[in-house]
């Protein structure tokens, strides 16, 4: 019996303990949770519009909440003071490309929180977009890549084109192309013959090129109606890519399976293909928006296809996984690995002199399977996808990693809006 009671003794106090702890004043200094610190503080960037989010506390002596700004390098300082009845704040204004620091205070009426720890943002005039092709989702991420704006459940998005406030998604399995606006809500749905693999879009006529697994190029208007048709003699997979070059109206398509580069001339009547072979593993292809021509990425380097179907090799020796064109420049941003030693490297081939390459990367990132540049003069930035980790790594300019997302598959396609 006394052992019993002894034991009996020993679970009230447990559970009396764990009553304590349930008690404990979130924003105590002691309380090993919080230590003293705001909850669920977190912000969301669009453009030059911040919104910031926070828990509120379930204490009574609440007055209200402190916001703290910095910019660039300078001090937190007091920005806005809000009443105990907000958890949130938006604001608009802010400067692109500049990093911005914020963190959050609670006020009560016999004292203060410990400030949260500070979130960086760096606001900035487009959107990500990605298609996350094996985890089934369209995401619309912030222009630091750290936020997600909106995401959609699509069936194996195999591609997506971004034009004038659509979005174009491939979806393979239903055979369709289905047209979203920017909140991703379905507006339009194109019904295919056959499994879409790639999609290019052509500004000038306003005309959606869909590749199919089975050989054909069919080309929409915006509204679904066809009305061109290709016919290549040639089987396509997931390992093939399509773009559309504006310059000198012509489609290019690879064919990494069997090592094939398709060139297309629209322009001519009839149309004249021309094909490529015993290419190593073509992958991505990219239109040059300043002379014409495409760039393609293969498992020996970079070819750069000119107007007249003649080639020049760049970074040979070199695994290319993916490529990445500035449409406002014409620099060939690239990702890839030395076939000699195995060490990744991540740069651009400047439009002008394209021999020059510029290393902006080493193998301190590796296991890169997707690159994509922002739009802009000079070098603007640019974001990868690391295969292994699954993360989306944003950087600036100068290398610098600005936000970075993870749980993505490994095989995306990205646009920018």
């Amino acid at each position: 019996m006394k052992i019993i009671h002894l034991y009996s003794l020993l679970f009230i106090a447990v559970l009396l303990s764990c009553s304590d702890r349930e008690r404990l004043n979130p924003l105590d200094y002691k309380n090993p949770l919080t230590e003293g610190k705001p909850t669920g503080f977190r912000i969301i960037t669009n453009r030059d519009t911040v919104r910031l989010f926070w828990d509120h506390p379930a204490i009574e002596d609440l007055t209200g909440f402190q916001i703290f700004q910095s910019m660039g390098d300078g001090d937190l300082i007091l920005s806005d003071s809000i009443d105990n009845t907000q958890v949130t704040l938006m604001k608009t204004g802010f400067m692109y490309d500049t990093t911005y620091q914020f963190a959050l205070k609670t006020k009560t009426r016999f004292g203060e929180s410990k400030l949260s720890d500070p979130i960086s943002v760096v606001p900035g005039p487009v959107n990500i977009w990605i298609a996350d092709i094996l985890g089934n989702m369209i995401w619309r991420l912030s222009y630091d890549g750290s936020n997600v704006l909106k995401q959609h459940i699509i069936f194996n998005p195999t591609a997506i084109e971004y034009e004038r406030e659509t979005l174009w998604v491939a979806n393979y399995y239903e055979k369709k192309i289905i047209a979203m606006d920017r909140q991703l809500i379905p507006k339009k749905e194109i019904i295919l013959s056959d499994r879409p693999v790639d999609l290019a879009f052509n500004s000038d006529e306003k005309y959606l090129y869909v590749l199919q697994t089975d050989s054909i190029i069919n080309g929409y208007t915006t509204e679904g109606l066809l009305q061109i048709q290709i016919k290549l003699d040639a089987s396509f997979s997931l390992y093939s890519r399509l773009a559309y070059d504006g310059k000198t109206h012509s489609i290019w398509v690879t064919n990494f399976l069997h090592n094939l580069v398709i060139h297309v001339e629209l322009k001519n009547d009839p149309i004249r293909i021309t094909r490529f072979s015993d290419l190593n593993k073509p992958f991505s292809v990219e239109p040059d928006p300043i002379s014409g021509g495409v760039w393609v990425s293969t498992n020996n380097g970079i070819i750069r296809f000119q107007n007249d179907n003649t080639q020049t090799q760049f970074k040979e020796g070199m695994y290319i996984s993916d490529i990445s064109i500035n449409p406002v420049n014409g620099d060939c941003y690239y990702a890839g690995k030395s076939l000699s030693s195995d060490l990744w490297e991540t740069g651009y081939l400047p439009s002008i002199h394209p021999e020059e390459s510029v290393q902006l990367l080493g193998n301190a990132v590796p296991d890169i399977s997707n690159i994509k540049v922002i739009p802009g003069s000079g070098n603007p930035g640019f974001m990868i996808h690391q295969y292994r980790t699954g993360k989306i790594l944003r950087f600036n300019a100068e290398g610098i990693l600005i936000g970075e997302m993870e749980t993505f598959d490994n095989f995306l396609d990205i646009e920018i809006d």
